[in-house]
């Protein structure tokens, strides 16, 4: 006898047995029409709800600087205080055991980003929560976030007031430095310095010239 009733307000449930494992029975609604012996009242509210299956998070096949660099310009200013004098650069992004990490320079931050990519690096975590990453440099704590535009991407912080660097040329050397320690090698594709361009700055001088000291 086929199921009857008004389903949306749940006066009638259906169950169909389900065998699992170990012999375990679990009893699973089933929708009217279904062709079975099953129409008779319960007094116990039943939410029909369908089994949800797991989602697999989605890889990125290709280079995500362009993405990142294009979702937050449309992004700034909603992470802290802004700094006129920064602008929205993805620096540095590379495969690193086999998943894609880099630097994310904004007016808003600067930050250690790391994006599925396929690899053992990155591991599903909610958004909101944090999870410790050893890295060749040490330990980093890294937060899980997501968005339409780009998916699920954890973070770091590389400073914590993106107020506190003087220019652009600072922000891509503090990428730069964080992905060198991070990682223990510099990344691919870094960008050419000209040849009359300054000598180069160590990395206790770097920070020297951040602080407002002289090298």
């Amino acid at each position: 006898m086929p199921c009857v009733g008004n389903w949306r307000r749940l006066d009638w449930t259906c169950l169909k047995p389900v065998r699992h494992r170990r012999t375990t029975v679990v009893w699973r609604s089933v929708r009217p029409g279904w062709d079975g012996a099953c129409s008779r009242k319960s007094n116990v509210e039943w939410n029909d709800r369908p089994m949800v299956e797991q989602q697999m998070t989605p890889i990125h096949a290709q280079d995500p600087a362009l993405l990142l660099e294009e979702h937050f310009r449309q992004t700034a200013g909603q992470n802290g205080p802004l700094n006129p004098r920064l602008q929205v650069e993805a620096i540095g992004f590379s495969r690193y055991l086999g998943d894609w990490l880099g630097v994310v320079v904004t007016p808003d931050f600067v930050r250690l980003l790391l994006l599925p990519g396929g690899g053992s690096l990155w591991g599903d975590i909610p958004a909101g929560q944090r999870r410790y990453l050893e890295l060749a440099g040490g330990t980093h704590t890294f937060f899980a976030e997501e968005s339409a535009a780009i998916g699920p991407y954890q973070w770091a912080a590389l400073v914590d007031s993106a107020a506190a660097l003087p220019d652009m040329t600072s922000a891509r050397l503090l990428a730069l430095d964080g992905l060198r320690l991070a990682t223990g090698r510099l990344p691919e594709q870094l960008p050419v310095a000209p040849a009359e361009a300054a000598p180069e700055v160590t990395r206790r001088g770097f920070f020297r010239r951040l602080a407002g000291k002289r090298p």
